[in-house]
């Protein structure tokens, strides 16, 4: 059989493997590599990819030659390499489709092509994205010079439809998926991982990126407030830990200013980072509860990981969010910090109840967030483009 080729632009596989961006990546290659559909794979990324990435004879890693290579490292995620590095293997090799993970393409479309819009909140937070006009002009790029699109919950389809006039039944619905780890079965390791991260307390669990539009301000001042009625009137229980796990940035300052007015609730704010799918399933499964307040995004690994581990989840009441787990969370208004402290305090006095509905839709989240459905769905889309 010949097989119609495809290739990808895997630009971010190289990238540490817990960014969203190189799992992403990553976790579609290695289900094609045990179910490539009709077609042949081929991933270019800045340079060769380490021995722990999935290959096989229908699904085969490039790096660009130097002097491109060189070109490639330095503008990673830029227009350079794509209308150079990209460009030129794609002249070189002229696949049937190609496809781009991020909605940027380049100048040059040899073949038909389907990129994946995570989300559009550039559009209504542009301050967060730098004033989110090079990111707008693009993606409107994409969506109209795009074959097909490809977006990971209906809410970021129905945005991207809205904001750039694009054909609704060319933009497929395909949800991200969750690894092997995320699992309400605790692991023999689990004590020690959260003994190693200094989780002795209760606490509860926030993983996010430190940008404004994750809202994490309005966690910490619920968190501040928890805190303070506390101490005011102690319970007998401990004062639970709050545990951040993100990479810091600018607005990380911001938080500490919060989180400072307490002395006992800044001290007791830990802050991780880098941690393997397997930390993360641990610390999900240890907490009182896990707190999403983002007020935009395009999909929820936190919420639907959490989840899957069983652990309740507090999360910013967002039509995103009730798509993917429908009843499963608790949902809270946004910015009231009000309501984030009430439903923190009713957590840490008995979460029994929220715990077992959490547990109750484990597997029905495990189910319908799955990689390997993932790669099939996005494969079909790659075949239509192919054609």
């Amino acid at each position: 059989m010949v097989r119609r080729r495809v290739l990808v632009d895997a630009r971010y596989a190289t990238a540490a493997p817990t960014s969203s961006h190189a799992r992403y990546i990553r976790e579609l290659a290695r289900c094609w590599a045990e179910d490539p559909g009709s077609l042949e794979l081929l991933l270019l990324a800045t340079r060769p990819p380490g021995p722990d990435v999935a290959r096989g004879p229908t699904v085969r890693w490039l790096a660009p030659p130097r002097p491109l290579d060189v070109i490639g490292r330095r503008a990673e995620g830029g227009r350079a390499w794509l209308n150079s590095v990209f460009t030129a293997a794609s002249l070189r090799i002229q696949p049937d489709a190609m496809f781009f993970p991020y909605p940027f393409l380049p100048r040059v479309l040899v073949a038909p092509s389907v990129a994946t819009v995570h989300d559009v909140c550039f559009i209504s937070r542009p301050l967060d994205f730098g004033g989110g006009h090079s990111l707008n002009a693009r993606v409107g790029d994409a969506a109209q010079r795009a074959a097909y699109l490809i977006a990971p919950s209906a809410a970021s389809r129905d945005g991207v439809a809205a904001a750039f006039g694009a054909d609704p039944s060319h933009i497929s619905v395909v949800h991200h998926a969750m690894g092997a780890s995320f699992t309400v079965a605790p692991s023999a390791d689990d004590g020690a991982i959260r003994r190693q991260h200094g989780l002795a307390a209760p606490y509860f669990l926030c993983v996010i990126t430190f940008e404004p539009r994750k809202n994490l301000v309005t966690l910490a001042r619920a968190y501040v407030d928890l805190v303070r009625m506390l101490e005011a009137t102690p319970d007998g229980r401990p004062v639970p830990d709050l545990v951040l796990v993100g990479h810091r940035s600018d607005y990380s300052e911001e938080v500490d200013r919060v989180l400072e007015q307490v002395p006992t609730a800044a001290s007791r704010t830990l802050r991780r980072s880098n941690l393997s799918d397997q930390e993360l399933a641990a610390l999900y499964r240890g907490a009182l509860a896990t707190a999403v307040p983002s007020i935009c995004e395009g999909f929820g690994f936190p919420l639907v990981e959490a989840l899957a581990c069983g652990c309740p989840v507090l999360v910013a009441d967002q039509p995103v969010f009730r798509e993917l787990v429908g009843s499963a969370a608790t949902y809270l208004s946004p910015r009231d910090v009000e309501s984030w402290t009430t439903a923190m305090l009713a957590e840490h006095k008995n979460n029994q109840a929220s715990r077992d509905v959490a547990s109750a839709a484990s597997l029905t989240i495990r189910n319908r967030f799955q990689w390997r459905s993932a790669a099939r769905a996005t494969l079909a889309v790659l075949e239509n483009a192919a054609r």
